[in-house]
């Protein structure tokens, strides 16, 4: 009797294993049905949504735009302190570290920082934002090795880098090694010592941070020749894929990820303007029915261009 109770009660507990494993299967190929379903309505135009993805409608747009803005501030903030992304979180130890990376890479030793090549770098920066202009030559005709001579460091050779408009160091190191003229001044293997000036101050009317790096290789006397050259790329010297690149690099992974979001918005809505003719009449008015799916690329082209002149205007 007590044998018959016990195959009874595990033969019991069999079946309720095998139902609820069956009910948990169902439910899992229920979810994955809806959730295949909802893609469907929200991405392909087709007659459950009325040849309109949910995806590129009013509220669909709305709750894409503020994921991006969301996501776009508490980056913002998290890495420069602002909402806005006005302050850039670039510091000297981080381009050293950048700097040294790609030197290693190459094989070549590591540069020193040196406190003069600092102060040098420090004097250009101040005089760019004095004088309101950016580049290596002053308007009034001040050369960079002027400040080399400011500063007491001499030098057998040396070279200078700009940058502004960069929100950290690492996208600072990233687009002058995409120029060729910047990179070559980054991999010369002569230079043995660095220095570095960051700032944020009002050039041209803009907020704007400015990175100046001047290399060198000392020449033991601590006498500096006035006019001896020195090495650094000029503006002209970029090619337009050059410019594109160290665009793209001024532009945080953030902002980047928002773009491909608009992208893929771009191209759900011109997959949209393709089926406009099989729209319902009684949906929409003819003007939203011929155009919804054209107005959308518009406005998420536009979004993406804002995007990019806000965030991607670093220059080298």
């Amino acid at each position: 009797m007590e044998l018959s109770c016990s195959r009874f009660f595990d033969r019991l507990r069999y079946t309720k294993d095998k139902v609820n494993n069956r009910l948990h299967q169902n439910k899992q190929q229920s979810t994955q049905k809806n959730m295949r379903k909802h893609v469907l309505l929200a991405v392909i135009p087709h007659t459950a949504n009325d040849f309109q993805p949910h995806l590129i409608r009013r509220y669909g747009l709305l709750a894409v735009l503020v994921l991006v803005v969301g996501v776009q501030l508490l980056y913002n903030f998290k890495q420069t302190g602002s909402v806005l992304g006005e302050n850039a979180n670039v510091s000297m130890d981080a381009l050293l570290e950048g700097t040294n990376q790609e030197r290693r890479k190459a094989g070549l030793a590591n540069l020193n920082l040196n406190s003069k090549l600092n102060q040098a770098a420090y004097f250009k920066v101040n005089d760019m934002f004095e004088k309101q202009y950016w580049g290596h030559d002053a308007p009034d005709g001040t050369k960079p090795w002027k400040w080399f001579i400011e500063a007491d460091y001499g030098y057998t050779m040396a070279g200078e880098n700009l940058a502004k408009n960069f929100y950290t160091a690492e996208s600072v190191t990233a687009a002058w090694m995409d120029s060729a003229e910047h990179r070559k001044n980054m991999l010369e293997p002569d230079y043995t010592e660095v220095g570095f000036a960051v700032a944020n101050e009002e050039l041209h009317g803009k907020n704007t941070t400015v990175v100046v790096a001047l290399y060198g290789r000392p020449n033991g006397t601590g006498v500096v020749v006035p006019g001896t050259l020195i090495a650094g790329a000029q503006k002209g010297s970029l090619s337009l894929i050059e410019r594109f690149g160290i665009g793209m690099q001024s532009i945080s992974p953030v902002s980047l990820g928002s773009i491909i979001v608009l992208s893929f918005l771009i191209m759900v809505a011109f997959v949209a303007h393709l089926y406009r003719d099989y729209i319902p009449h009684a949906v929409n008015h003819p003007r939203h029915r011929y155009h919804h799916g054209a107005i959308k690329m518009g406005l998420m082209f536009g979004l993406i261009v804002a995007m990019v002149l806000l965030y991607g205007g670093g220059q080298i």
